[in-house]
């Protein structure tokens, strides 16, 4: 047989573990969820009801470990690859948090606060001690893990490729003509279109979910806010929706119009960017003003190309 002698694993985890790996994260997640701590100061963790659903499941396994564990020679195959698949999920939002761990302790010594980096870390370890003291008594029990791991790590990157495929796009849409056209494809294909609306309307903040959130941190060349251009995000918003870039407020649809004029040649561009281009090339001498025009108007739809 492939399972473990289970006499070196008679003690089974006590109240600790359950605060630790169920009850803390599930207040952590609340927390963030009221609050929005962690998404208006470094990344979104739960952008979505996928994100939520995902996070929330590690405590909830976390929960149904514990308690199979008080059951002696409790033999459960299915909550081995759950136990994988929260340690996969655990793992892979310990990672993004962990270059967080060090101002998180601070805050902790300061003010009292700065616990949300602890809990997938806690998470993690409490996931492997629970599945770890369950393998004692399941047959083929490394198997099962590994195939759980898998599952929780392709389960991150199903949920958050939307809006990675997104932050890539933009970052394409400013490239040669055949990356304009790789990011049309892949937004039209994969991408998040509320993403690209955010980035349209000035938001430069971190990347929502852990897949955008490592990609974005490679491109930025470290802990820093992704580089995006607001420009191009509202360009290719406009290749993919055929609508110019709007907003909403108060329940209000805003159209929004930029123009860059030339003072003394009358010359008029749509955008920034075909401003610089122009001025780039010495097409246009200053000097320039540039404006924004906002209208209450509802959208209207157009044919993308």
């Amino acid at each position: 047989m492939s399972y473990r002698n289970p006499s070196s694993y008679n003690m089974a985890p006590g109240v600790l573990a359950l605060i630790v790996g169920s009850v803390f994260p599930t207040l952590v997640i609340l927390i963030e969820l009221i609050t929005g701590l962690c998404a208006g100061s470094f990344f979104d963790p739960m952008p979505t009801l996928g994100h939520i659903v995902l996070v929330a499941s590690v405590p909830a396994i976390n929960f149904f470990l514990w308690r199979a564990t008080q059951r002696e020679g409790a033999s459960r195959p299915a909550l081995i690859i759950l136990g994988g698949a929260a340690m996969g999920i655990a793992a892979g939002y310990a990672l993004v948090f962990l270059p967080m761990l060090p101002i998180a302790l601070v805050a902790i010594i300061l003010f009292g606060f700065g616990l949300l980096p602890f809990a997938p870390v806690g998470s993690l370890i409490v996931a492997i001690r629970l599945t770890n003291h369950l393998a004692a008594w399941t047959e083929h029990s490394g198997r099962r893990i590994a195939t759980g791991v898998m599952i929780g790590f392709a389960a991150l990157i199903a949920v958050d490729a939307p809006a990675t495929a997104t932050y890539l796009a933009v970052g394409w849409w400013q490239g040669n003509t055949a990356n304009q056209q790789r990011a049309v494809s892949v937004m039209r294909m994969i991408g998040d279109r509320g993403v690209l609306f955010r980035l349209g309307n000035g938001d430069t903040g971190r990347a929502p979910g852990v897949l955008s959130f490592v990609s974005t941190s490679w491109q930025s060349g470290g802990f820093g806010a992704p580089r995006t251009s607001t420009t191009a995000a509202r360009e290719l918003y406009y290749r993919i929706t055929g609508t110019a870039f709007s907003a909403t407020r108060e329940g209000h649809d805003l159209l929004a119009y930029e123009q860059v004029r030339g003072t003394q040649t009358g010359e008029a561009w749509p955008d920034v960017s075909s401003w610089y281009r122009a001025a780039l090339l010495g097409r246009s001498a200053g000097p320039w003003t540039a404006s924004l025009t906002v209208e209450h108007v509802p959208l209207t739809t157009a044919t993308p190309e």
